[in-house]
């Protein structure tokens, strides 16, 4: 009985509440839901409850309006009419249609065509019912509303595909890949990832923040970084994988990883994201990038065998540790087997290899700023078979890591190697590849076949980085080129994500790698009964924490064309790209009638009243000459506020961009110099209170001689501000990295010492100066092999972190010993000691063995102990002994 109390109770008050709002003369109630915070959009004007106290049941239809306090009236619509019987109603936007929306000043159309929404600024809504018959008003509410349109996180540190090292070793400096490193560098030539050196974990995470911020209103920050698996992709990670770290309580723009978070695994690599939150709701989320960690301090020493150890990249590494999961496949036994195979100089009809992998890690503790689970057991098998010279592969993957609440872990991908398959023909006809027969010839044209899992990339503007569920299929025979990839794109998770179906096509002239045109299409679509969802659930799922961005089902549809012209032999590549895409915010709304909208895309696309469209294009124009070492590139780029493409997640809008870049190698590339300088600004559309503008360069110095040690230096700074004539919304932010590292490699007969000194000073500063932020880091390693099994190695590294609110002084001492007793089993054990002054210090140790019983059989072990303590709030300790084991087979 005292439960249906309350509950009568409960409904009383809520119809109290209702009729509360009502004007006590009207014949309908109007009650109008709130917008999210600093946002509105045209179909939040429809989120609207109607309540007819009479016994009548009216036709009627919806007139609103939006108007802003200093510019008028910015946009109306009225609704088709329908029917409004007694009772409550909450109305359902497919009965409004058709609509009509009227832009009421022509100087913001293209805000409602592109983007969906209205300018910046203090709106009042008013939505009036009329009695369609009679034309009388019925009712009518207004409700007060504030948006504030802001440009979106972007992220500058650690550069997206960096490969970040801890440790010793001379193979960590170089030429940078566009000069924003904040430590010393070195480029893969083949890949052109660049390298940064730091101190133990302590990475430094950078971006500029949401441009302009309203007064009064506190801005803060997420982070979510994710270990990538198998072959993922960053965002796919985001959406699949636990968060090895988390933090959702930061006030600056700079993050340094801090000392209790758990180091981060040697060979691993990591995706990361930032969030942007307004008085604690989600406004804006950052792209994904990625970063490779590792650690030099646990496993490196230096051959006695060359006189240029002083070069960069002559360093050997060996490590037992490596995770289970650095690739999809791992080919060393298939080359084996091709290799083998040309030597004969024919085709085998038949090979057959492969590996497979198990691993188990145990030991973790339950922490608040990581979901990793207690203990992980991984799978793996990967079989390749060689039929005629054609690889084909499969990857099977499977992880107690796989939860409900996130996308799959688990996958199965099936593919065939076609470059490896057109690089063996051409080793082993020669000359004679002309004379290959139509079926080789066919087979030659394939660029890509995969079953199962694959990632389809076409351009940073269409699809790039989402996972595909189905096929995809390229192919380039002579001067045509097609290429298809289908269907499934993400599962349906209830109150996360919809299930998402992605169907993507190109077509078009030419050669992929050289001269050609193409053309594309992309088609993204949720289901929208795959899951029934409260109007208030956040669409952003596991990546970022819930916010106030309701998740509704998407669709997507974008059109683009791309082309390059190659010229004097590849020196000079001119490229470039168009596209069109509109976005539907949710499928269940209204269909719309809007002037500005052309009719062909209304006949073609059917948009509703969530819909925006807009375009982007970019081009490029480089010149790459590798006998001289030179290479000089300018491209621009325009993507409109309401470009948005399902297939390339978070895709940075609302800017035009240039960038320019150079880099000259000098005395064989002994000398390396580089420099860029790019600028961009948003508000494109005058729909922001002002306009950001950001602009950096950057410079890179490289100096490798034999015999003497290396040098590598590196600055750029970053600047970011606004026009705003509001002093309290201006923005001006300004950040600096400087870097500088050094080493030497000393041969005495048996001995290598090899030494390593970097040093990195990254500054933050604002404009009222109360999120300055000033970080100094000083590391020195030290490495010492003999002509037997054992070496040593050891790093001394300072930080000094300085803010309003925070002074911090971080000292880290890392010391290993590696043992190779044959080249079937090695050791590594070591301690690592970090502690920031006042406030807390961690204690690590390690054993690390790897033993090869067998020529194709390796087991991994590894025994790792942390141990911290925070001096200031006992409730953070934790001290976690993990055990890592794995077993890789091949065949």
């Amino acid at each position: 009985m005292k439960r249906i109390n309350v509950r009568c109770i409960v409904s009383a008050l809520a119809v109290m509440l209702l009729f509360s709002q009502m004007d006590l003369h009207a014949q309908v109630t109007v009650v109008l839901q709130q917008p999210p915070p600093f946002q509105f959009k045209i179909e939040h004007m429809w989120k609207v409850t109607l309540i007819n106290p009479t016994t009548t049941t009216y036709r009627v239809y919806l007139h609103g309006v939006a108007s802003e306090s200093a510019k008028g009236q910015i946009v109306s619509a009225t609704t088709a009419a329908f029917s409004l019987a007694p009772g409550v109603k909450v109305v359902n936007s497919r009965e409004l249609v058709p609509m009509s929306v009227d832009v009421n000043n022509n100087k913001y159309a293209n805000v409602v065509e592109n983007v969906g929404a209205v300018p910046t600024g203090d709106y009042e809504i008013c939505v009036t019912v009329f009695n369609a018959e009679t034309g009388v008003e019925l009712g009518t509410q207004c409700i007060q509303a504030q948006t504030q349109n802001m440009s979106q996180v972007e992220l500058l540190l650690p550069e997206n595909g960096v490969k970040i090292i801890s440790g010793g070793g001379t193979d960590v400096a170089g030429s940078g890949n566009d000069g924003m490193t904040t430590t010393g560098t070195k480029t893969n030539e083949d890949t052109g990832i660049p390298a940064n050196y730091v101190n133990g974990s302590s990475i430094t995470f950078n971006w500029l923040p949401p441009s302009p911020i309203p007064p009064g209103v506190k801005a803060t920050y997420s982070i979510r970084i994710a270990e990538m698996l198998g072959n993922q992709s960053p965002s796919d990670a985001l959406l699949s994988n636990p968060a090895f770290y988390k933090n959702q309580n930061i006030y600056s723009s700079v993050f340094l990883y801090p000392t209790g978070g758990r180091r981060f695994e040697n060979n691993r690599t990591y995706a990361w994201q930032v969030g942007a939150y307004l008085n604690n709701e989600l406004i804006s989320e950052s792209e994904t990038w990625e970063f490779t960690y590792t650690d030099n301090s646990q496993h490196t020493f230096v051959d006695n065998k060359s006189t240029s150890a002083n070069e960069l990249g002559n360093t050997s590494s060996s490590f037992a540790g490596q995770h289970l999961l650095l690739a999809s496949t791992d080919n060393s036994q298939l080359a084996d087997m091709i290799y083998e195979n040309e030597k004969e100089n024919k085709p085998s009809p038949l090979l057959f290899s492969g590996n497979a992998k198990l691993s188990w890690e145990t030991g973790y503790k339950d922490l608040p700023f990581s979901e990793v689970p207690k203990s992980i057991l991984t799978a793996e098998l990967n079989p390749s078979l060689i039929l005629y010279d054609l690889p084909i592969t499969a990857n099977i993957l499977l992880s107690s890591q796989n939860g409900s609440d996130r996308q799959s872990i688990n996958r199965f991908a099936f593919n065939v190697d076609f470059k490896s398959y057109r690089e063996n023909l051409k080793t082993r006809l020669g000359d004679k590849i002309k004379e290959l027969s139509g079926w080789d010839n066919f087979m030659m044209s394939f660029i890509a076949l995969g079953i199962g899992i694959n990632y389809p990339s076409y351009s940073d503007y269409t699809l790039k980085g989402v996972p595909v569920t189905g096929i995809n299929v390229e192919l380039n025979p002579g001067i045509l080129y097609a290429a298809f990839a289908a269907s499934k794109n993400q599962r349906s998770i209830q109150n996360i994500a919809y299930q998402r179906n992605l169907y993507a096509g190109r077509l078009g002239l030419g050669k992929k790698e050289g001269t050609h045109l193409f053309f594309t299409g992309v088609y993204v679509k949720d289901d929208e009964n795959s899951m029934t969802v409260s109007s208030t659930t956040s669409a952003m799922g596991p990546s970022i924490s819930p916010g106030s961005i309701p998740l509704t089902p998407k669709a997507n549809d974008v059109f683009g064309m791309e082309t390059k012209l190659a010229l004097f032999q590849d020196h000079i590549l001119i490229e470039g790209e168009g596209n069109a895409a509109i976005l539907t915010r949710d499928t269940r709304d209204a269909d719309l009638e809007i002037k500005e909208i052309p009719s062909w895309i209304k006949g073609v696309l059917h948009p509703k009243i969530s819909s925006s469209f807009d375009y982007s294009y970019s081009g490029k124009i480089s010149y790459n000459n590798t006998g001289s070492a030179t290479r000089i590139s300018f491209n621009t780029k325009m993507i409109g506020p309401g470009y948005v493409s399902l297939g390339a997640p978070n895709l940075r809008n609302d800017q035009i961009a240039y960038e320019a870049k150079a880099e000259q190698g000098l005395f064989s590339r002994k000398i390396s110099l580089s420099t860029f300088f790019r600028t961009s600004h948003d508000n494109l559309i005058d729909w922001k209170s002002s306009t950001t503008t950001t602009s950096a360069y950057g410079l890179n110095l490289g100096l490798n001689f034999p015999k003497l040690p290396f040098l590598q230096v590196s600055y750029s700074p970053v600047v970011q501000k606004n026009d705003d004539s509001v002093l309290t919304r201006k923005v001006e932010n300004k950040t600096s990295m400087l870097s500088a590292v050094t080493g030497y490699v000393l041969l005495i007969d048996e001995l290598n010492i090899s030494t390593t000194v970097a040093y990195t000073r990254n500054e933050a500063l604002t404009l009222s100066g109360l999120s300055d932020y000033h970080t100094n880091s000083i590391s020195i390693t030290e490495g010492v092999s003999f002509n037997n099994p054992f070496s040593f190695s050891g790093t001394w590294g300072l930080i000094k972190t300085a803010s309003l609110s925070l002074n911090s002084h971080i000292s880290n001492y890392d010391f290993s010993v590696n043992a190779a007793f044959s080249e079937f089993l090695t050791s590594t054990i070591g301690v690592d000691v970090t502690a920031e002054e006042a406030v807390n210090h961690k204690t690590g140790f390690y054993l690390t063995t790897t033993i090869s019983p067998w020529k194709n059989i390796t087991l991994n072990a590894r025994a790792e102990q942390t141990a911290y303590k925070d001096l200031a709030d006992n409730t953070l300790n934790y001290d976690e002994l993990i055990f890592h084991v794995a077993l890789n087979v091949q065949w």
